[in-house]
């Protein structure tokens, strides 16, 4: 069986779950909206959009979550977990993917990294916290829908081998 191939997240592997439908919430001044999750056997991946406007667009003093910096978003702050039934997957990893500034806006998109979901459980609420402030996103997952193709393609030079595994447009 082919990978799934996960937009914004890339290739993922046979059983793997993606979002649903693109989710947001609004807290504190501040959009948040899911914008691609692949939940594999091996761990689930979420790419997130935070988003602020106003004129000027601030963040809250001693806010660290939106400012550019060097260290990965869980390093500055943000606390990140998936909320399944009873259960809690705490964010494995975090990175930050993209920044803007503008006197108007401020946002990011971020990936963030947790343990695996349990596989019979497709409903899961995404939250993060920053402070005292905490943003809660519920989301859905089904069966990704298969898009890519097996290839058996390779190419080698100087002694480097290079292969395709799986192929998507």
């Amino acid at each position: 069986m082919a990978p799934a191939s996960v937009p914004s997240i890339g290739f993922r592997l046979p059983g793997t779950r993606t979002l649903r439908e693109r989710v947001e919430t609004t807290a504190d001044e501040t959009n948040i909206a899911v914008l691609a999750l692949a939940a594999a056997p091996a761990g689930t991946d979420v790419v997130i959009e935070w988003n602020r406007r106003g004129g000027p667009a601030i963040c809250e003093p001693g806010s660290r979550l939106l400012e550019h910096s060097h260290k990965t978003p869980l390093a500055n702050g943000l606390a990140a977990e998936i909320v399944v039934a009873a259960n809690k997957l705490t964010a494995v990893t975090a990175s930050r993917r993209s920044l803007h500034m503008s006197y108007e806006s401020i946002g990011a998109i971020d990936a963030i990294t947790f343990p695996p979901l349990p596989p019979l459980l497709n409903e899961a609420e995404l939250d993060l916290r920053e402070g005292g402030k905490r943003w809660r996103v519920p989301f859905s997952v089904a069966p990704a829908a298969v898009k890519a193709l097996p290839l058996t393609a390779e190419a080698s030079d100087g002694g480097v081998v290079v292969r395709a595994t799986a192929f998507c447009r």
